[in-house]
């Protein structure tokens, strides 16, 4: 396995233990009501926008030539970066 057929396993991964994650995370609503329901709900909506976001690069990544694949590879690394910190607020502001 060469090292973009790697990086594609671990990026697969990777978004499918980001969907589990925005699932369970969605899963809270029940404990919420009100002005903290609307937030909770927006923060899920906006963790689902930068999924799919990352699941079309990627998926751009994946039919892409090479040097294609090689640049979109670049705005994958954005694209976790970004889903990683939106989970981590997001965490980390629902459990208050």
């Amino acid at each position: 396995m060469d090292k973009s057929q790697k990086y594609a396993v671990k990026m697969e991964s990777q978004l499918r233990q980001w969907d589990a994650d925005v699932d369970k995370l969605a899963d809270g609503t029940a404990k919420r009501s009100g002005e903290a329901l609307a937030e909770y709900q927006e923060a899920i909506r906006r963790m689902r926008a930068e999924r799919d976001a990352a699941h079309d690069t990627f998926n751009r990544m994946r039919l892409a030539s090479d040097e294609a694949g090689r640049q979109l590879q670049s705005k994958m690394r954005v694209a976790w970066h970004t889903m990683e910190k939106a989970l981590e607020k997001a965490t980390a502001d629902f459990r208050k």
